[in-house]
């Protein structure tokens, strides 16, 4: 579908509320259905198209056309403003001043030539009608492609061969890309440049010849290697920061030691680890170690000695103890706000001292959120989640939504769609098809092929009863 855009003004530029008629001047067959000739009118306000949802389907393959008038009602009678036919191409969207007739006339013969170069320059689809293949760049994953559109992809060059444009369809894709050239093997039949190294080589895909790179070596990178970079092998002087292997730390050797191994052997020589511990018990002038500090407290007795262990399984650890039975803490102020451990004593005193909620009442229930706001108020909202698997993007999807109490009046319903980066951006449509004073029925669509493997309906609707 072609959704039809932009605005009829007045000729004072005031936006004109009227009707958009269009009717086929010949029976259009597309796919397995036939549009007839009856006409159909959309209503449009301050002559805005885009919020009027005319959408159309293209006639250009056919070459079939549309005729278009425009027309506002005064004391039941209609006053015919625009009357044209023309053919509906295969886009998105187009601007009626698009679709509009040229009117070349002698007197208006220079203008007429200057629109129609304009717009034969300016739109790629009218474009590749005039010429067979156009060179596009790059192929983009966003960009519509027509056909005639000729585009680079990994080496390759290939031409978009359908009638119809498409968006997001890779050029290995036999469907709708054709091979033009391949990119031939590596380095086959290919001489290098032989452009000396400088600054013309940044920025250069091209490969550099075998006498290119040996001028480089020879020229720039051996002879920039001198002995005043070097040092002696007999009594060097370094600068910089010269580093060395980190010794062992009980070495005696020739080996360099480096600030690393001078630190560790510091350490070690200030803080000496012993070897061998007091036994249990002892009672002299034998250096304690932690070992035997260690086994001396928790051996039965304490420092006395003894042979059996207290059992310290009735104590909970300072680091995340876990408690049992019925722990208790003190109550902390009242309007305490710190890192204190709390008891439900606080927790109710704190809770009895919130006023009560007045005012909207809340409720989620199945996916929707309902706002009872009394007085027979209320709106709900929610959220139906489809994926390519199970839904195809042209087809209507219904959502039931049932009230808690009849409705009577709807106050409004409102659904929008939302797929990865993509939202409602005109592709998206809805509409009501069953109302009840206790449910209603919501169809929706998103006509455009290019979204993510999931999206989302959100839909909300208000009213009383």
């Amino acid at each position: 579908m072609v959704r039809i855009t932009g605005t009829i003004e007045d000729s004072g530029g005031v936006g004109l509320s009227g009707f958009l008629r269009v009717m086929l001047d010949a029976p259009l067959s597309i796919g397995n259905k036939t549009l007839t000739l009856m006409a159909r009118s959309f209503p449009v306000v301050d002559g805005d198209l885009f919020a009027a949802n005319i959408d159309l389907e293209p006639s250009d393959m056919s070459q079939v056309t549309y005729r278009v008038m425009f027309y506002t009602v005064s004391l039941d009678k209609e006053m015919l403003w625009l009357d044209f036919h023309c053919i509906i191409p295969a886009v998105a969207s187009i601007d009626i001043t698009m679709l509009l007739p040229t009117g070349i006339v002698r007197e208006t013969m220079d203008t007429s030539i200057i629109r129609l170069a304009n717009l034969i320059s300016d739109d790629a689809y009218f474009s590749s009608k005039l010429s067979p293949l156009i060179f596009v760049g790059v192929w983009q994953q966003e960009t519509l492609y027509y056909r005639g559109n000729v585009v680079s992809f990994d080496g390759s060059s290939y031409v978009y061969k359908l009638p119809l444009p498409s968006i997001g369809n890779s050029p290995l894709l036999g469907a709708f890309w054709q091979l033009l050239a391949s990119r031939g093997v590596t380095g086959t039949g290919t001489l290098g440049s032989a452009t000396g190294y400088g600054a013309s080589w940044e920025s250069q895909n091209d490969a550099p010849s075998r006498g290119a790179i040996f001028n480089l070596v020879e020229n720039v990178l051996v002879k920039a290697v001198t002995v005043a970079n070097l040092a002696p092998i007999i009594s060097p002087i370094f600068t910089g920061l010269p580093t060395a292997p980190t010794a062992a730390i009980n070495s005696n050797t020739s080996q360099i030691a480096n600030t690393e191994w001078v630190t560790n052997y510091a350490v070690a020589r200030l803080s000496p680890t012993l070897d061998n511990s007091p036994s249990l018990g002892s009672n002299n002038k034998s250096i304690a170690t932690t070992e035997w500090v260690t086994n001396s407290i928790t051996s039965a007795g304490g420092f006395g000695g003894g042979a059996s262990s207290i059992d310290l399984s009735a104590y909970a650890q300072l680091a995340s103890p876990t408690f049992t039975g019925t722990p208790r803490v003190p109550s902390p102020p009242a309007l305490d706000s710190s890192t204190r451990a709390v008891n439900s004593q606080w927790v109710n005193t704190r809770i009895d001292a919130m006023p009560a909620p007045t005012g909207v009442t809340v409720t989620t229930s199945g996916g929707a959120t309902t706002y009872n706001y009394g007085g027979g108020n209320l709106m709900m909202m929610g959220v139906l989640s489809v994926n390519r698997a199970t839904w195809n993007y042209l087809t209507w999807i219904d959502m039931v939504v049932n009230f808690p109490f009849s409705l009577s009046v709807f106050h409004n319903v409102q659904v929008s769609w939302r797929s990865g980066l993509s939202s409602d951006t005109g592709y998206m449509k809805h509409r009501v098809i069953n109302t009840s004073e206790t449910s209603i029925t919501i169809s929706a669509m998103w006509s455009n092929s290019y979204f993510s493997e999931t999206g989302s309906f959100y839909w909300l609707v208000a009213g009383r009863q």
